[in-house]
């Protein structure tokens, strides 16, 4: 192990003015941007559930006057995404667009309104599913709003693995896919020794109005072994990490682990392979209160993670 103490995964900074945070979804992996501020509510009504972002109360409305409904499922049978879209325009006189977005077979958008209410529509296809986001308001506090609807619907992106950028390493020996929305923010090497780690897009805003993130960790370090190396790893972090849960994963194993601070709680997700005369580490760390938004998404990466198959560079 590299004698580079791991920093928190739950790492805080000052956001700007007005932070915004990513929404990962967990059962279609797409992910976009929103004002914090704005509240995601739950929904179940004929037997199907929903999910939709309502935006702050007003002096006139209490319950917030734009929300925003995501979309994700399959499309019916012989069903297009032009007859999707004909479900949302009700008969309107409005046309979709075609839009672009990466590793979508196609996508449509539209914008309509009447003398009371504003609409936006976004939907992309993808081997017979549909994703998207269905907005819709009073058209006074739309308008008031529209800078934020806009950034919602440019940031929806399909959260697709041969999207992501390749970040590996010859000399080490793995290939690795990283989103674009993780930056790396520390490489160190010690002689065969290797630390680099990524930071998450903001996924919560404190009351402080910092943002707090999840940190993505990889070690590379010599191994006789996969049985040995993830021992020789228990046996470092101690009790200091007491392990949740243990399985096995791709050849290797994949612990969920609690960590504890004077600050904050966390849990970690760590992967182990080994290869080459070498073992290596994946460790998503997050604070407990957003572990459940990000964690998939770790899963999601961690699953690019290929060991002695060198790509990209460092």
């Amino acid at each position: 192990m590299l004698p580079l103490a791991l920093a928190l995964a739950t790492g805080a900074c000052s956001g700007p003015a007005a932070p915004r945070v990513t929404f990962f979804h967990p059962e279609w992996a797409f992910t976009f941007r929103y004002p914090p501020r704005w509240k995601a509510e739950r929904a179940r009504q004929d037997g199907v559930a929903y999910l939709f972002f309502q935006s702050p109360p007003t002096a006139t409305s209490v319950t917030g006057a734009v929300g925003v409904t995501v979309i994700g499922q399959p499309l019916g049978a012989e069903q297009t995404l032009d007859d999707f879209a004909a479900f949302y325009l009700e008969g309107q006189d409005v046309s979709p667009r075609p839009a672009e977005r990466p590793g979508a077979d196609r996508a449509l958008e539209a914008s309509w309104a009447d003398a009371a209410s504003r609409s936006r529509l976004l939907i992309l296809e993808e081997q017979g599913h549909v994703f998207g986001l269905h907005v819709t308001g009073e058209s006074k506090r739309f308008a008031e709003l529209e800078a934020e609807v806009d950034e919602m619907l440019a940031s929806f992106a399909l959260e697709r693995p041969a999207l992501y950028r390749p970040d590996g390493d010859e000399r080490f020996g793995y290939a690795l896919r990283v989103p674009p929305s993780w930056e790396r923010s520390r490489r160190f090497t010690s002689g065969d020794q290797l630390f680099v780690q990524y930071r998450s897009p903001a996924l919560s805003v404190d009351p402080q109005q910092q943002t707090v993130h999840a940190a993505l960790t990889l070690s590379v370090e010599p191994a006789p072994g996969l049985d040995a190396y993830y021992e020789a790893a228990r046996l470092r972090l101690g009790d200091a990490q007491p392990v949740i849960s243990h399985a096995e994963w791709r050849g290797g194993y994949a612990d969920v682990m609690r960590a504890e601070s004077a600050m904050t709680v966390s849990r970690v997700r760590r992967f182990y392979l080994a290869g080459g005369g070498r073992g290596y580490s994946l460790s998503c760390e997050a604070r407990e209160d957003v572990q459940q938004r990000v964690f998939r998404w770790c899963d999601l990466i961690a699953s690019t993670l290929v060991v002695g198959a060198p790509e990209g560079g460092s």
